[in-house]
């Protein structure tokens, strides 16, 4: 009987034959076949033995490790470890990049920005962080522009600076400057010499920051005129304080609640003395009259009785009313009413001790 027995090995479509007319095997190819058995087997446990592990990272927090062979690529150890990418995220390896000699790859997460720019806010899905942010959303800064993020990164703030020149003439403010005299009490100024400003031309350069002037400089190029300095002189005694006199007042006197040296002028009706107020009333609507009227400051009121002991031997004994103002009349200075314009000119200005009365 004749029969044949075919061996097949690894799909090869041509088997190896033992007949019994010869009943010999073709020894080499069973050889070979064998060889080829051998290292397949060998390939397949040195590539085993050829893996590594890899980390992966999403926003810098470990989330998992796989061993993955050493020509797997970043995507083959993403795709093993179920990682999965969103829009705009970003991968650090690139995923065609091969993972020999890499034992980490990031995968960094996508997220919500706004980049307010020159007035306007523009929304970015990014998941750069930055100026790498700036660059996707369009935005590039110059030399001078400056950039702030907010704690959890997802605003940002850019500040743009711009510079102009100009040439221009600017006014070259005077200075002050008080001459003591020792002469004079500390309410006494006089002005000595009048300021004056002076002029210049100018390189002016003006910073802006979003459009908003936030800084001036000027570089003088050319003196047009100098400015003259004030000169102001100043008294510096201490007036004194009086001590109310012993002496029984006049009719409608009382007790003394303060006593100074003030500056007495004296007016009468006049339209020199009183402009367009030159009617003969006073401010309380009185009508002015002499020894009785005076004119003080408005801390004092109204009704107020002063004694002035230079007018101690007048009709009125010395005790005025306060019932008029004036512009001039400031501080310590108080004006006395005459009937005549001689009267007030005579009188003039003088320094006297007052006493207010309760």
């Amino acid at each position: 009987m004749k029969y044949r027995l075919y061996i097949f090995f690894n799909n090869w479509q041509e088997g190896y034959r033992f007949d019994d007319e010869t009943n010999k095997p073709r020894t080499v190819k069973i050889v070979a076949s064998l060889a080829a058995v051998c290292c397949l087997c060998l390939f397949v446990f040195f590539a085993f033995l050829n893996r590594q592990d890899v980390d992966i990272y999403v926003d810098g927090k470990n989330v998992a490790t796989c061993k993955v062979p050493s020509q797997a690529t970043v995507a083959d150890v993403l795709m093993q470890a179920g990682a999965e990418l969103s829009y705009n995220d970003s991968v650090y390896p690139a995923l065609d990049s091969k993972i020999k000699n890499v034992s980490r790859v990031d995968i960094f997460r996508a997220r919500e920005i706004a980049i307010t720019y020159q007035g306007e806010v523009y929304l970015l899905s990014t998941s750069l962080a930055g100026y790498g942010a700036l660059r996707q959303a369009g935005v590039y800064l110059g030399d001078s522009d400056s950039l702030s993020v907010n704690n959890d990164g997802t605003q940002f703030s850019v500040a743009t600076e711009e510079k102009t020149e100009e040439t221009q003439v600017i006014v070259l403010a005077h200075e002050s400057q008080t001459k003591e005299n020792n002469q004079e009490y500390k309410d006494y100024k006089k002005v000595l010499t009048e300021g004056k400003d002076g002029s210049a031309v100018a390189t002016v350069t003006t910073t802006y920051i979003n459009g908003q002037a936030v800084k001036t400089e000027q570089l003088i190029t050319e003196i047009i005129s100098t400015p003259v300095t004030e000169v102001v002189e100043v008294g510096t005694k201490e007036r004194p304080m009086i001590k109310p006199p012993n002496v029984t007042y006049a009719s409608g006197g009382g007790a003394v609640s303060r006593s100074y040296i003030a500056n007495v002028s004296a007016y009468c009706a006049c339209p020199i003395c009183c402009g367009i107020y030159s009617n003969g009333y006073t401010a309380t609507g009185a009508k002015a009259t002499q020894y009785v009227t005076i004119a003080a400051p408005r801390n004092i009121p109204f009704g107020t009785r002063i004694y002035i002991p230079y007018f101690k031997d007048a009709p009125n004994g010395g005790i005025f009313v306060v019932q008029d103002r004036g512009g001039a009349i400031t501080n310590n200075r108080l004006d006395v009413y005459f009937d005549s314009h001689r009267a007030a000119l005579n009188f003039g200005r003088k320094n006297l001790e007052v006493h207010i009365l309760e």
